[in-house]
């Protein structure tokens, strides 16, 4: 991952000092968000913490360590930060409140406030809707990052939610954005200063919070999903890996709007026969599918059993989908020929330690 610049704002207050994290596609946008959340413009020149080489787990460890410095040197109230567009939001949040919570008591405390996404209702409609015109070689992940960033958010603000009332379309974007993050609060520019304003909530658990309350994992753990609006959602379970050609077969050819309706955001767990050691990763956004693989082994006692999927989308035909998964699940006879014989199915996806973009 490149270098990241990271422009820091700060407002004073009594005592302790509060991290907030600000993240966008376009660093001017976050910048102009930070600047109405601190209520003061950053010094000039701007001040940068630069690490070049560093993973988004690298850089939360760095921010975290330089934080502690401006708490011991006597810098108390409010820390403002700009995250570049390329970073994982959630990580470095929680890494940042991982070290944060090791602070002594005597120390002054630091702790993670907010964490901000800053977007529109424009680039949710781009990103999740509109049928992109880039070659089929040309990967973009911009809808994932997107995706990312508005799901592990306390606050969302939206530029041009002011305008946003009476359109069908922005609607629909808003709708999604509900789904992606229902506890989160979405604001306009305007609405940060009135968020400036209220109590600092005392927890150490904020990040932790964060990605507890994301929507695919509110899902994951209800009764049932909740179907109705204009973006429905459903999940799919099963014991059973899949059987990867027809997976691929599936996503290629009845996975597609015109089938089962318009996937926009999907998030879950995956177990493909072929590959019986590891636990995959399955996330998708607008037109975009990555199977990576998780930390988590088959024999892990907190691995899922099978498949954990949700889905969301719009006019999102639920049955049609799962019958069209099921259909990819192992069948009982091919069951009974054991992980030895699944090692040997033609897989079509790319060897796990590298992403899978379908």
């Amino acid at each position: 991952m490149g270098p990241f610049e990271n422009n820091v704002g700060r407002t004073r207050s009594r005592s302790g000092l509060a991290l907030t994290l600000v993240s966008a596609t376009d660093v001017r946008d976050a910048t102009e968000v930070a600047t109405a959340f601190a209520g003061v413009r950053p010094p000039a020149p701007d001040r940068h913490v630069e690490t070049d080489g560093d993973d988004s787990g690298d850089f939360g460890l760095h921010l975290a360590e330089t934080v502690f410095a401006s708490a011991d040197a006597g810098v108390t109230g409010e820390t403002v930060v700009v995250l570049e567009p390329s970073a994982d939001v959630m990580e470095v949040a929680l890494v940042c409140e991982y070290v944060l919570t090791r602070r002594e008591a005597h120390e002054v405390p630091v702790l993670l406030r907010e964490v901000i996404a800053v977007s529109s209702v424009r680039e949710i409609l781009d990103r999740f809707l509109e049928i992109g015109d880039a070659p089929s070689d040309v990967v973009d992940d911009a809808p994932e990052r997107l995706a990312a960033r508005l799901e592990f958010a306390s606050t969302i603000v939206l530029a041009d939610l002011e305008d946003a009332p009476g359109d069908a379309r922005a609607a629909l974007a808003l709708a999604l954005v509900e789904r992606l993050n229902p506890t989160a609060t979405v604001t306009a520019v305007d609405g940060v200063v009135w968020l400036r304003s209220l109590p600092i909530a005392r927890t150490e658990t904020r990040a932790h919070r964060i990605g507890a309350h994301m929507g695919w994992q509110l899902e994951l753990s209800s009764d049932g999903p909740n179907s109705s609006g204009l973006v429905e959602a459903a999940v799919f379970r099963d014991p059973r890996p899949f059987h990867p050609t027809r997976l691929a077969t599936a996503i290629a050819t009845e996975l597609t709007p015109s089938r089962i309706g318009r996937i926009l955001r999907s998030k879950g767990l995956v177990r493909l026969a072929s590959r019986p050691e590891r636990v995959g990763s399955w996330s998708s956004a607008g037109d975009l599918l990555s199977l990576d693989p998780t930390g988590m082994t088959s024999w892990d006692p907190d691995s899922p059993a099978g498949q954990e999927i949700v889905f969301f989308g719009h006019r999102l035909e639920s049955e049609l989908l799962t019958d069209v998964l099921s259909r990819c699940l192992l069948t009982p006879e091919e069951l009974l020929e054991g992980a030895g014989v699944w090692r040997s199915y033609s897989d079509p996806f790319p060897a796990w330690g590298d992403t899978h973009h379908h």
